[in-house]
């Protein structure tokens, strides 16, 4: 949960190779800010804000230009679409407007091979019109940036089946990550029989896998950082990243699981030894 300037450079010195952040918008579709709000994380400022184009212009600035500060460690940008107050009629501009948005102050004048990814992540299948919309901006104004996108449904409750036939509605057949988790708070009574269920999709070849990246959130503790990777997990949300890098360097994993790195594409699933995280 990094919604301000700040809170990003905060979470790079932590040892980040990823960002989280909350996009709100009005109910007629317009994104405003990057903020949570109450509830949140425990030990986290939920009320914390930026302005969407003010934070998207900074990530620009540090990670595609020549000298951008963050340009070797930051990969990707998880935008968690807070559309749930977006009237239904209104969801389909919800995601043409954050697209423009992301055209304008993520992408604008940068050439492909720089430009950052970014995951478009709703709570719902219900939420669908927001990535079309998105998905249908990109296409028509910078269709090259097609292939930074990735699109996440994170609701813990969504049927698995309900995910699958929405990308197909869709006519999404890959950059798709599928999480699991709670907050921080609780995360570490969840059962994991959900995400093992979506580990077991993401190693299908079967016609119902639609999963090429599963994660975990939002996980803190030390030992439920390990556990996390045990499971097999490409990727973990968490408040902690110094903690994770840690336990990286540990025996059990140092030699089988990698920090990813922005030479990874975080669209394809990896199969070699030193699977990145």
């Amino acid at each position: 949960m990094v919604n301000t300037i700040e809170q990003v450079d905060e979470a790079m010195r932590l040892g980040a190779n990823s960002i989280e952040v909350d996009a709100a918008f009005t109910a007629n579709g317009t994104a405003t800010w990057f903020h949570h709000g109450v509830p949140c994380d425990c030990f986290r400022w939920c009320d914390r804000h930026e302005e969407i184009p003010a934070l998207l212009d900074y990530v620009r600035r540090t990670t595609s230009t020549d000298d951008g500060i963050y340009k070797e460690h930051l990969t990707l940008l998880f935008l968690d679409l807070k559309v749930t107050n977006v009237l239904p009629q209104y969801k389909y501009h919800a995601g043409v407007d954050i697209a423009e948005k992301l055209i304008r102050h993520l992408w604008s004048g940068v050439y492909a091979g720089n430009a950052m990814n970014v995951l478009l992540s709703i709570r719902s299948v219900r939420d669908g019109d927001v990535l079309r919309g998105a998905l249908h901006t990109i296409y028509r104004i910078m269709p090259l940036m097609l292939s930074k996108i990735g699109v996440d449904v994170s609701n813990t409750d969504q049927p698995i089946d309900a995910i699958r036939d929405l990308y197909l509605k869709l006519g999404i057949t890959g950059h798709r990550w599928q999480g699991d988790g709670a907050t921080n708070c609780v995360s570490y009574l969840r059962p994991p029989r959900r995400l093992y269920s979506i580990i077991r999709n993401r190693q299908s070849q079967a016609p119902y896998h639609y999963v090429e990246k599963a994660y975990q959130w939002t996980v803190d503790l030390p030992e439920q950082l390990r556990g996390s990777l045990r499971k097999g997990v490409d990727a973990i949300i968490t408040n902690r990243p110094d903690r994770l890098a840690a336990i990286l360097g540990e025996d059990e994993f140092r030699d089988v699981v990698r920090t990813a790195t922005v030479y990874d594409n975080p669209w394809t699933q990896f199969d070699d030894l030193t699977h990145e995280r």
